[in-house]
């Protein structure tokens, strides 16, 4: 037998659990449990949780449901996340706003748009996802919500793949709405206009005289009227076939008074200075102009006119820009004989059209070592320093760069950056494909920097594709100058050597 003493220890170890002697208690009490017995059993359940039944396998959960309207408007207004690298993003909403956007309200697709046309996101499945919703409500919506849902198209240079059926529809929402908003119609035209659409009953719209009449007393009247001036030059230049009415001269304005505002925000990431100085020190100062507006309104980055022998001329003896094109002749009444703009010189203003040609200069034939410039020595006067010894002043000379400016920021642009093109004959060429005998090259340098191309692509942003395509109608011999070339060219020396290549063809530039 068991001692006493172990007995009554065997027997608390047998000692039933809290729970159990709660419910003892309670059974053979009558009234609530006492608090120290309540509390003894929540401890107990505390420390002792019942176990988790095993999961059966199944199916993974659904993915979550796509934002609403109200978070996706608070994303997409969010100055964080509008600044933050869209390339991953982008790939993300490609793959639901195609599946999603019947579901959004108009105003939460704008700002879809607004993104997609501020990082220049050239994404063909949003883009045709944009069209989509836009062809279906165009004639439910205002001018002002339609040309914030079609900039997207512009700004990346890209036709949807309905773009017949919804360029019709905008076509007639624009006649029957113009006077509504003229700068959202003009916007909307310019953006048809850009994709190389032009909607014959819209611009007769436009040009008409009540039309312009409204815009004189609109707040916006000054950018309209350049937008209209700009038609215009697309007009007379890709639609020789309109007999419909044209701007009247009284309304026509300079189209750009210089540089675009993004191009001097993005000054100190610009290739542009490496470039100017390489050009500085192979055809001298006289023998370009930067910045420079040409008729009928255009900024060209670098022009140069060069001789049928192949020498740059000075800028004392250019010749004046002819404008041939058919029905350019209005366009040439306000165009200054020297062939070029100042910034405070343009169409309309006071000036325009009175500068005086200075006479004298002679051609800056192209020196056969170094590409470096010198002028030829006239009679009776010292011989100038060897090519060596002025290339070797030019290279000592510092690029300067101008202040540069906070990117801007865009809602819609106020002031569209103008801008590729369908296949066109080369300027100055005859049908025999020969060029014309003592002919002057008017050549322009275009400095393709990166915000001139779409996001990760080689295709300009429709704006600056459009100017290149003038310039090319116009007469100009183009050549362009992407930034990835000018990148990979090792300093001044190099951006020489690479700026002799592109201009082999017009100069006397050794093998």
């Amino acid at each position: 037998m068991l001692a006493p003493r172990r007995l009554l220890r065997a027997s608390a170890l047998r000692a039933p659990s809290p729970a159990a002697a709660a419910a003892a208690s309670s059974s053979s009490l009558r009234g609530p449990p006492p608090a120290a017995l309540l509390r003894l059993l929540e401890r107990w359940r505390a420390r002792n949780p019942p176990p988790h039944p095993p999961r059966a396998p199944g199916p993974r959960a659904p993915p979550p449901p796509p934002p609403g309207d109200a978070a996706l408007q608070a994303l997409f207004r969010a100055p964080p996340f509008l600044h933050r690298p869209p390339a991953r993003f982008a790939r993300s909403m490609a793959a639901w706003f195609p599946r999603e956007a019947e579901g959004l309200s108009p105003a939460t697709v704008a700002l879809i748009a607004k993104y997609l046309a501020r990082h220049r996101l050239r994404q063909p499945p949003l883009l045709d996802a944009l069209a989509a919703f836009l062809l279906p409500r165009a004639r439910h919506l205002d001018t002002k919500m339609i040309q914030k849902l079609v900039f997207p198209f512009s700004r990346t240079n890209y036709r949807p793949s309905n773009h017949a059926e919804l360029f019709s529809q905008l076509e007639s929402v624009l006649v029957q709405k113009a006077a509504a908003s003229p700068l959202a119609t003009v916007n909307i035209l310019m953006t048809l206009v850009q994709l190389r659409h032009f909607p014959l009953a819209v611009l007769r719209k436009v040009f008409s005289p009540a039309f312009l009449d409204s815009v004189t007393i609109s707040p916006c009247g000054l950018i309209v009227r350049r937008y209209l001036s700009l038609l215009d030059v697309a007009v007379a230049l890709e639609v020789p076939e309109y007999d419909g009415p044209r701007l009247n001269p009284r309304y026509r304005v300079c189209m750009f008074d210089g540089a675009l505002t993004a191009d001097e925000a993005n000054h100190q990431y610009s290739c542009k200075g490496l470039a100017a100085e390489a050009l500085r020190q192979l055809v001298g100062e006289e023998g370009y102009r930067q910045d420079v507006v040409v008729p009928p309104g255009y900024c060209a980055d670098f022009l140069l006119q060069v001789s049928p022998a192949g020498s740059i001329l000075p800028q004392t003896s250019w010749a004046a820009a002819p404008l041939d094109g058919p029905g350019l002749q209005t366009l040439a009444l306000d165009t200054p004989p020297s062939g070029s703009l100042s910034r405070q010189q343009g169409l309309g203003s006071p000036s325009a059209g009175r500068l005086p040609l200075p006479e004298g200069g002679s051609p800056h034939p192209l020196a056969p070592q170094g590409c470096s410039l010198r002028e030829e020595p006239r009679p009776g006067t010292p011989a100038p320093a060897s090519p060596a010894a002025a290339g070797s002043t030019a290279d000592a000379t510092p690029c300067s760069h101008p202040p540069v400016s906070p990117e801007p920021q865009q809602d819609l642009p106020e002031e569209r950056q103008l801008l590729p093109a369908a296949p066109v004959a080369t300027p100055g060429a005859v049908p025999g494909g020969t060029e014309k005998a003592g002919e002057i090259h008017r050549i322009v340098l275009s400095v393709n920097d990166k915000w001139h191309y779409c996001q990760s692509s080689v295709v300009l942003v429709g704006s600056r594709a459009m100017c290149n395509r003038h310039l090319l109608l116009l007469g100009y011999h183009l050549v362009q100058l992407p930034y990835m070339d000018l990148e990979r060219v090792s300093g001044v020396e190099g951006a020489k050597q690479y700026l002799c290549q592109k201009l082999r063809r017009w100069l006397q530039v050794p093998a």
